[in-house]
């Protein structure tokens, strides 16, 4: 009588074992993902970054060299304009 009790409590002390087990692994295996793949966040900031460097690049070297001193005042705002916009998307929430 007593040994069935025993197996009995000893059965759902495994069984809760077994779920705790399965939820903490859960836990970690959740934050451990997010940290190798990258938050959302980070991926659409990096998108924005590397973007703005493409086509902050494109602005400057499509620029003849005969129009490059009178226009290199606007090429320098365009560039202002993407940094800045770059620092507002990066800044925080």
């Amino acid at each position: 009588m007593i040994h069935a009790i025993l197996s009995d409590r000893a059965a759902t002390l495994a069984d809760q074992v077994g779920t705790l087990t399965n939820q903490v692994a859960y836990e970690i295996a959740v934050p451990v993902a997010e940290a190798a793949t990258g938050s959302d966040s980070f991926l659409q900031l990096f998108t924005v970054f590397i973007l703005a460097c493409f086509i902050g690049f494109y602005v400057v070297w499509s620029v003849t060299p005969a129009l490059h001193s009178p226009l290199m005042a606007v090429t320098n705002a365009i560039s202002s304009v993407i940094i800045v916009g770059g620092l507002i998307a990066a800044s925080p929430a």
